[in-house]
């Protein structure tokens, strides 16, 4: 993932530079990122999943840093919703991270850090052990406590499973 983040760097660096060219009714409002380090082999291993998530933490603190000296311009970024859920192997979250000094849920150390951030939760119905509620509340709790990023759910708006997955973000303040 490290030797990767010239990408998304550059991606940000690259609106920021379009902002500061264009006018204000051109300029984008922001970037928002949906990188997924579970898809990677390496995932699979808890130390070199924590060594993913805490580049990946790593990463979205410096795109926020360049963001954030642009007035105006916010940085999000999406997460699954269970990397807090626990890792049957390890007795701990899926996504536990030390970063910054503090052990938490790779989840949570990004709600700390950003300005906004999307909850990856494919759901086509709210009820129910793998609704929507269920698999929301835990992350939507610590982001209500913790005050900092604005969440945003993403829902699957499909009753079978798509060829394109759509999704809808609602704004939870």
């Amino acid at each position: 993932l490290m030797a990767n983040h010239a990408a998304p760097l550059g991606i940000v660096d690259a609106v920021i530079s379009y902002n500061l060219r264009v006018t204000p009714a051109e300029r984008f409002d922001g970037v928002h990122l949906d990188i997924e380090p579970y898809v990677l082999l390496s995932w699979r291993f808890p130390r070199s999943r924590e060594q993913l998530l805490r580049e990946l933490i790593d990463l979205a603190t410096h795109c926020q840093t360049h963001v954030r000296d642009v007035p105006g311009m916010v940085f999000g970024m999406d997460i699954p919703y269970w990397w807090g859920s626990i890792d049957d192997r390890t007795g701990r979250p899926i996504g536990d991270t030390l970063f910054g000094g503090t052990r938490k849920a790779a989840s949570e150390h990004l709600i700390d850090r950003l300005d906004n951030v999307g909850i990856m939760n494919y759901r086509n119905t709210a009820a129910g052990t793998d609704g929507m509620i269920s698999n929301g509340t835990p992350v939507l709790t610590y982001a209500d406590r913790a005050r900092h990023a604005k969440i945003s759910m993403a829902v699957e708006t499909s009753l079978s499973d798509p060829d394109v997955v759509s999704h809808l973000h609602q704004i939870v303040q």
